[in-house]
């Protein structure tokens, strides 16, 4: 049996109540008018100065968890138990005085899978995914707090690439590494947008890449979308270095800082 705790990669997954919990709030829920709740205890905890932020920071954690559905689906043919019931908790992590969220399920994979499953049974898992969790969710987030939903969308774009690439990193079976690249890339570039339940695909942001920060012979990713970091008082409204926000002009700014710095 898939043990829970080799998904720590992905994030805080479990299955008793996080022991530093201080709020808690189902899937069914989440994708509600009742968000509204979590999304202002979240953000308070955030120290953010508008609501967007937790839902930024929300869909980015909830990537990693939509990479971990990815992966079991891919590699072992199971379907991780994402139900209405499966819950979301803030917890506090009091040794680096930050806070988090951890998925709790209620139920765990079986020993193992009961037959050999193909792409088409994995596609539409994926499909009853996002269609009934994952794009409600985001929806919700994005009625409660005014922000776009295409925000949200690139938020949750960055935890799936990164993990996916966890998975990409640690399996070694050939066959399942097959089927993890083709899954991801019929999901992120095949998949009918009504799976998301939108009229354009949702999650085909292009891939842009700019000069590393203190690597100049080095590329590394932008993200898609600005997770809000710098509405946040601990940002002194500084944006990220990878953020589209960011001019090009602040972002030479940044490098020739870091390099001068470098000496």
């Amino acid at each position: 049996m898939l043990d829970i705790n080799s998904l720590h990669k992905y994030g805080q997954l479990i299955l008793e109540d996080h022991q530093n919990k201080i709020y808690e709030i189902s899937f069914k829920k989440l994708s509600e008018p009742n968000s509204l709740e979590f999304v202002h205890r979240y953000a308070e905890k955030l120290k953010a100065q508008k609501l967007e932020v937790a839902a930024t920071y929300f869909s980015s954690s909830f990537g990693y968890i939509c990479a971990a559905f990815q992966m079991v689906l891919s590699t072992q043919n199971m379907s991780l138990p994402i139900k209405p019931s499966t819950t979301v908790q803030i917890f506090h992590n009091k040794e680096y005085d930050y806070y988090a969220l951890a998925y709790k399920f209620n139920e765990w994979l079986p020993n193992e899978a009961k037959q050999v499953r193909g792409s088409d049974w994995r596609r539409e898992q994926l499909t009853s995914f996002y269609q009934g969790t994952v794009a409600p969710i985001l929806m919700s987030l994005s009625q409660v707090t005014g922000i776009r939903i295409r925000e949200l969308w690139g938020q949750l774009l960055i935890g799936l690439h990164y993990g996916h690439q966890v998975g990409l990193d640690n399996i070694t079976e050939v066959s399942q590494l097959i089927a993890l690249k083709e899954d991801y890339n019929w999901l992120i570039q095949e998949a009918n947008p009504s799976i998301f339940l939108s009229d354009s695909h949702p999650l085909r942001f292009p891939h842009r890449e700019v000069e590393s920060l203190r690597e100049p012979d080095k590329m590394i990713r932008m993200k898609p979308t600005c997770c809000l970091y710098y509405e946040t008082s601990d940002s002194r409204n500084t944006k990220c270095y990878t953020c589209p926000r960011l001019s090009e002009a602040e972002r030479g700014e940044r490098r020739k800082k870091a390099l001068m710095a470098k000496g």
